[in-house]
């Protein structure tokens, strides 16, 4: 068994971050009850998704909007179905972190405490309690690294090829999943070596690739395949929505009040204000796209050190997480 690590620590750990970040991201999670920015298109989408009609949100891959589906199914057409999904992802995703760094830094503690700052980072837990794509494929890529590394670290194929499962999961609800796979990648170097993409050829493939590829496609049945008779005719279809996908992701040019340039992301220059409403006379109730700040810029400072352990002592554990983070930056 690996330092600091024991079966019994780790439940009282789980179990501790679920005392902290469910009441955070549950607790009346139905307010607002309207829709909130762009819940208009997701929950419009996964509305048609529950009725069997194909999915008129073509900008995105479905799963983000199949998984709201299932809670408009479960709990109602109403703020409670709409986002219980999403919060149930969100706490899936600081579980995923905490054994993602338990793995990466042999310590329950430290996955404790990187669990923890992500519970209180105040972008993730907006995104937590609103009905949009973002926490889906956040939080199936945190879940994906945690199966990768188990798997890296302890030579344990199964768990590679089942981050494979999440990776292309996290690739359905939205394509920055790519970017994450392409950190997967590095993470075959960094951790087996360069001559493992050679050698272990076959696992790099079906854990990036074919599995990867084969959940991006099976999650269209439900919303795009099953409206066609010829399997030929679907799979056309399939070939085309991608393409209109991709181009679009492309050749997007449209300016906005909120558009801001990447060197600012990291200080959070430019802010969203994704609801302002006012529940009686004298109240103004908002919520904002921000980060915390008390964990973001604390993270800015520490990076150079990263970057020099990385590069200068060729610590894995850094070069993994600089790779991850120049990889995932323009998500």
């Amino acid at each position: 068994m690996q330092r600091d690590q024991h079966p019994r620590r780790t439940i009282h750990y789980v179990l501790a971050l679920l005392a902290i970040f469910c009441p955070l991201v549950f607790y009346r999670v139905w307010q607002p009850n309207s829709l909130v920015f762009d819940e208009f298109y997701y929950v419009n989408a996964a509305r048609n998704i529950t009725l069997y009609l194909k999915d008129p949100n073509w900008l995105h891959p479905p799963a983000g909007k199949l998984f709201i589906a299932l809670g408009i199914k479960a709990l109602g057409d109403n703020p409670l179905g709409w986002r219980v999904a999403p919060a149930t992802m969100g706490v899936l995703g600081v579980l995923g972190l905490f054994f993602l760094c338990r793995t990466l830094f042999k310590s329950e503690y430290r996955g404790f405490i990187a669990a923890l700052l992500l519970s209180f980072d105040c972008l993730y837990l907006v995104h937590s309690r609103i009905a949009m794509l973002d926490v889906f494929a956040i939080s199936l890529g945190l879940i994906a690294f945690a199966f990768l590394l188990k798997g890296l670290t302890e030579e344990k194929r199964r768990y590679i090829y089942v981050s494979g499962l999440f990776f292309g999961r996290s690739t359905a609800s939205k394509l920055i999943g790519l970017f994450y796979m392409l950190a997967a990648f590095f993470a075959f170097i960094i951790f087996k070596g360069p001559r493992y993409v050679v050698r272990g050829f076959k696992t790099v493939v079906l854990t990036l690739v074919a599995i990867p590829l084969a959940v991006y496609l099976l999650t269209y049945i439900p919303v795009l395949f099953i409206h066609y008779p010829s399997l030929v005719d679907a799979f056309s279809e399939w070939i085309g929505a991608q393409e209109d996908l991709l181009i679009y992701g492309a050749t997007l040019t449209g300016k906005h009040p909120y558009a801001s340039p990447p060197w600012t992301w990291p200080i959070m220059a430019v802010t969203i204000p994704y609801y302002w409403g006012f529940p009686r006379e004298g109240v103004v109730s908002c919520i904002y796209g921000l980060g915390n700040p008390a964990i973001w810029f604390p993270s800015l400072a520490v990076l150079p050190v990263m970057v020099y352990e990385a590069l200068r002592e060729k610590d894995k554990v850094s070069l993994f997480l600089f790779t991850w983070f120049c990889s995932s930056y323009f998500v």
